[in-house]
Protein backbone atom coordinates (compact mmCIF):
# COMPACT_ATOMS: atom_id res chain seq x y z
CA UNK A 1 0.00 0.00 0.00
CA UNK A 2 0.92 3.27 -0.88
CA UNK A 3 1.44 4.86 2.79
CA UNK A 4 2.10 8.44 1.13
CA UNK A 5 -1.60 8.07 -1.17
CA UNK A 6 -3.04 6.57 1.74
CA UNK A 7 -2.48 9.47 3.83
CA UNK A 8 -3.92 12.33 1.36
CA UNK A 9 -6.90 10.21 0.72
CA UNK A 10 -7.28 9.94 4.37
CA UNK A 11 -6.66 13.37 5.30
CA UNK A 12 -8.85 14.59 2.59
CA UNK A 13 -11.81 12.24 3.87
CA UNK A 14 -11.31 13.58 6.91
CA UNK A 15 -12.03 17.48 5.47
CA UNK A 16 -15.03 16.44 3.56
CA UNK A 17 -16.17 14.59 6.58
CA UNK A 18 -14.98 17.63 8.67
CA UNK A 19 -17.14 19.98 6.54
CA UNK A 20 -20.14 17.81 6.26
CA UNK A 21 -20.32 17.76 10.09
CA UNK A 22 -20.22 21.99 9.85
CA UNK A 23 -22.55 22.13 7.26
CA UNK A 24 -25.09 20.03 9.04
CA UNK A 25 -24.22 21.77 12.39
CA UNK A 26 -25.01 24.88 10.67
CA UNK A 27 -28.08 23.71 8.25
CA UNK A 28 -29.77 22.87 11.98
CA UNK A 29 -28.64 26.40 13.79
CA UNK A 30 -31.74 28.27 12.26
CA UNK A 31 -34.03 25.50 13.38
CA UNK A 32 -32.35 25.65 16.58
CA UNK A 33 -32.72 29.18 16.62
CA UNK A 34 -36.31 28.98 15.19
CA UNK A 35 -37.17 26.30 17.69
CA UNK A 36 -36.24 28.62 20.72
CA UNK A 37 -37.59 31.28 19.51
CA UNK A 38 -40.91 29.26 19.58
CA UNK A 39 -40.39 27.98 23.39
CA UNK A 40 -39.46 31.67 24.36
CA UNK A 41 -43.16 32.37 22.33
CA UNK A 42 -44.66 30.09 24.48
CA UNK A 43 -43.30 31.02 27.68
CA UNK A 44 -44.47 34.63 27.06
CA UNK A 45 -48.45 33.20 26.42
CA UNK A 46 -47.85 30.74 29.80
CA UNK A 47 -47.18 33.85 31.41
CA UNK A 48 -50.32 36.14 29.85
CA UNK A 49 -52.41 32.94 30.93
CA UNK A 50 -51.29 33.04 34.02
CA UNK A 51 -52.12 36.60 34.83
CA UNK A 52 -55.69 35.95 32.90
CA UNK A 53 -55.99 33.49 35.43
CA UNK A 54 -55.43 35.36 38.46
CA UNK A 55 -57.85 37.95 37.02
CA UNK A 56 -60.66 35.07 36.55
CA UNK A 57 -62.43 35.98 39.74
CA UNK A 58 -62.22 39.39 38.62
CA UNK A 59 -63.64 38.96 35.77
CA UNK A 60 -66.67 36.34 36.69
CA UNK A 61 -67.38 39.28 39.11
CA UNK A 62 -68.25 41.44 36.70
CA UNK A 63 -70.08 38.71 34.46
CA UNK A 64 -67.74 38.12 32.31
CA UNK A 65 -66.02 34.81 31.61
CA UNK A 66 -62.57 35.06 31.18
CA UNK A 67 -62.41 32.57 28.32
CA UNK A 68 -63.53 34.91 26.24
CA UNK A 69 -60.58 37.29 27.07
CA UNK A 70 -58.45 34.33 25.95
CA UNK A 71 -60.14 33.51 22.86
CA UNK A 72 -59.89 36.79 21.57
CA UNK A 73 -55.61 37.49 23.01
CA UNK A 74 -55.23 34.58 20.95
CA UNK A 75 -56.58 35.31 17.65
CA UNK A 76 -54.85 38.34 17.43
CA UNK A 77 -51.72 36.58 17.52
CA UNK A 78 -53.27 33.50 15.20
CA UNK A 79 -50.26 33.57 12.65
CA UNK A 80 -47.67 34.09 15.60
CA UNK A 81 -49.27 30.69 17.27
CA UNK A 82 -49.67 29.00 13.84
CA UNK A 83 -45.44 29.52 13.52
CA UNK A 84 -45.19 27.85 16.97
CA UNK A 85 -46.79 24.73 15.92
CA UNK A 86 -44.55 24.75 12.99
CA UNK A 87 -41.14 25.68 14.53
CA UNK A 88 -42.31 22.70 16.77
CA UNK A 89 -43.10 20.92 13.77
CA UNK A 90 -46.91 20.24 16.52
CA UNK A 91 -49.97 19.43 14.33
CA UNK A 92 -52.94 20.53 17.13
CA UNK A 93 -55.97 22.29 18.12
CA UNK A 94 -56.00 25.19 20.24
CA UNK A 95 -56.95 23.27 23.86
CA UNK A 96 -53.92 20.63 23.03
CA UNK A 97 -51.67 23.68 22.28
CA UNK A 98 -48.37 23.07 24.11
CA UNK A 99 -47.59 25.36 27.57
CA UNK A 100 -44.78 25.52 29.88
CA UNK A 101 -45.22 26.33 33.64
CA UNK A 102 -44.83 29.71 34.38
CA UNK A 103 -44.79 31.55 38.13
CA UNK A 104 -47.56 34.17 38.24
CA UNK A 105 -45.89 35.46 41.58
CA UNK A 106 -49.80 34.53 43.16
CA UNK A 107 -51.35 37.82 44.85
CA UNK A 108 -54.45 39.64 44.55
CA UNK A 109 -55.13 41.45 41.68
CA UNK A 110 -57.53 44.27 40.98
CA UNK A 111 -60.31 44.92 38.53
CA UNK A 112 -58.26 47.95 37.35
CA UNK A 113 -55.19 45.57 36.62
CA UNK A 114 -57.39 43.33 34.52
CA UNK A 115 -59.35 45.35 33.06
CA UNK A 116 -56.60 47.32 31.92
CA UNK A 117 -55.25 44.11 30.46
CA UNK A 118 -57.56 43.69 27.99
CA UNK A 119 -58.10 47.72 27.14
CA UNK A 120 -54.43 48.00 25.87
CA UNK A 121 -55.05 44.38 24.08
CA UNK A 122 -55.70 46.48 20.58
CA UNK A 123 -57.01 44.55 17.40
CA UNK A 124 -53.86 44.18 15.33
CA UNK A 125 -51.33 44.43 18.48
CA UNK A 126 -49.01 40.96 18.48
CA UNK A 127 -46.95 42.46 21.72
CA UNK A 128 -46.43 39.39 24.16
CA UNK A 129 -44.90 41.16 27.22
CA UNK A 130 -41.53 39.59 27.94
CA UNK A 131 -41.13 38.27 24.37
CA UNK A 132 -38.84 40.13 21.53
CA UNK A 133 -40.23 41.94 18.20
CA UNK A 134 -37.70 39.73 16.25
CA UNK A 135 -39.08 36.24 18.11
CA UNK A 136 -42.91 37.41 17.09
CA UNK A 137 -41.63 38.56 13.85
CA UNK A 138 -39.95 35.11 13.63
CA UNK A 139 -42.83 32.94 14.33
CA UNK A 140 -45.27 35.27 11.70
CA UNK A 141 -42.42 34.45 9.00
CA UNK A 142 -42.36 31.03 9.72
CA UNK A 143 -45.81 30.24 9.37
CA UNK A 144 -46.01 33.04 6.07
CA UNK A 145 -43.46 30.38 4.38
CA UNK A 146 -45.61 28.04 4.17
CA UNK A 147 -47.33 30.10 1.64
CA UNK A 148 -51.18 29.14 3.61
CA UNK A 149 -54.33 28.92 1.98
CA UNK A 150 -55.41 32.82 2.84
CA UNK A 151 -58.96 31.11 3.58
CA UNK A 152 -57.39 29.74 6.69
CA UNK A 153 -56.98 33.34 8.17
CA UNK A 154 -60.40 33.78 6.63
CA UNK A 155 -62.61 31.02 8.36
CA UNK A 156 -60.32 32.18 11.47
CA UNK A 157 -61.63 35.85 11.41
CA UNK A 158 -64.96 34.67 10.91
CA UNK A 159 -65.40 32.17 13.81
CA UNK A 160 -64.07 35.37 15.86
CA UNK A 161 -66.32 37.53 14.67
CA UNK A 162 -69.19 35.05 15.73
CA UNK A 163 -67.83 34.61 19.12
CA UNK A 164 -67.29 38.34 19.23
CA UNK A 165 -70.92 38.58 18.67
CA UNK A 166 -72.37 36.09 21.57
CA UNK A 167 -70.42 38.12 23.77
CA UNK A 168 -72.15 41.54 22.32
CA UNK A 169 -75.18 39.75 22.54
CA UNK A 170 -74.17 39.17 26.33
CA UNK A 171 -73.78 34.87 25.97
CA UNK A 172 -72.14 35.04 29.30
CA UNK A 173 -71.08 31.51 28.77
CA UNK A 174 -68.29 30.85 26.26
CA UNK A 175 -68.72 27.14 26.26
CA UNK A 176 -72.14 27.79 24.70
CA UNK A 177 -70.68 30.63 22.22
CA UNK A 178 -67.78 28.15 21.31
CA UNK A 179 -70.22 25.23 20.25
CA UNK A 180 -72.56 27.72 18.20
CA UNK A 181 -69.75 28.91 16.12
CA UNK A 182 -67.89 25.91 15.49
CA UNK A 183 -71.47 25.08 13.87
CA UNK A 184 -71.45 28.27 12.19
CA UNK A 185 -68.30 28.06 10.97
CA UNK A 186 -69.74 24.34 9.25
CA UNK A 187 -72.33 25.98 8.15
CA UNK A 188 -70.49 28.48 6.20
CA UNK A 189 -68.07 26.12 4.52
CA UNK A 190 -71.46 24.64 2.57
CA UNK A 191 -71.62 28.53 0.86
CA UNK A 192 -69.93 28.56 -2.45
CA UNK A 193 -66.31 29.38 -1.41
CA UNK A 194 -66.01 31.92 -4.35
CA UNK A 195 -69.06 33.76 -3.76
CA UNK A 196 -68.26 33.95 -0.34
CA UNK A 197 -65.23 34.88 -0.70
CA UNK A 198 -66.32 38.05 -3.24
CA UNK A 199 -69.01 38.78 -0.39
CA UNK A 200 -66.49 39.12 2.41
CA UNK A 201 -64.39 41.42 -0.24
CA UNK A 202 -67.38 43.96 -0.73
CA UNK A 203 -68.00 43.67 2.65
CA UNK A 204 -65.17 44.86 3.57
CA UNK A 205 -65.06 47.53 1.25
CA UNK A 206 -68.35 49.08 2.18
CA UNK A 207 -70.35 47.41 -0.91
CA UNK A 208 -71.84 44.26 -0.11
CA UNK A 209 -75.61 43.73 0.28
CA UNK A 210 -76.78 42.36 3.34
CA UNK A 211 -76.20 38.59 3.93
CA UNK A 212 -80.09 38.07 3.88
CA UNK A 213 -79.51 39.56 0.25
CA UNK A 214 -77.27 37.04 -1.43
CA UNK A 215 -77.96 34.35 -3.70
CA UNK A 216 -77.01 31.80 -1.21
CA UNK A 217 -78.98 32.50 1.95
CA UNK A 218 -81.96 31.12 2.19
CA UNK A 219 -80.08 27.50 1.92
CA UNK A 220 -77.78 28.28 4.84
CA UNK A 221 -80.57 30.11 6.89
CA UNK A 222 -81.82 27.20 7.98
CA UNK A 223 -78.40 25.78 9.43
CA UNK A 224 -77.85 28.84 10.47
CA UNK A 225 -80.75 28.87 12.73
CA UNK A 226 -80.17 24.97 13.59
CA UNK A 227 -76.97 26.11 15.48
CA UNK A 228 -78.42 28.88 17.89
CA UNK A 229 -81.49 26.51 18.76
CA UNK A 230 -79.32 23.09 19.78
Amino acid sequence: MNIQKFATVSKTSFVVGLLACAASVLAAEPNDQLRNAALRVMEGRASVYATLNRCDAVFRKAGLDSRYVKQFWDSRRFEVFEGVRIALAASMIDSEFPSLPSQDGGGNVSFEQCESLVRNDAPGKLDIEGVSTDDLQSMVAAYQATRPDPRARRDRSLFNDCIKANFNSRQTDFAVANVRCICVGMAMSSVPQDQLDEWLARVHSGEALPMQKQSWFDALAPKLQACYTR
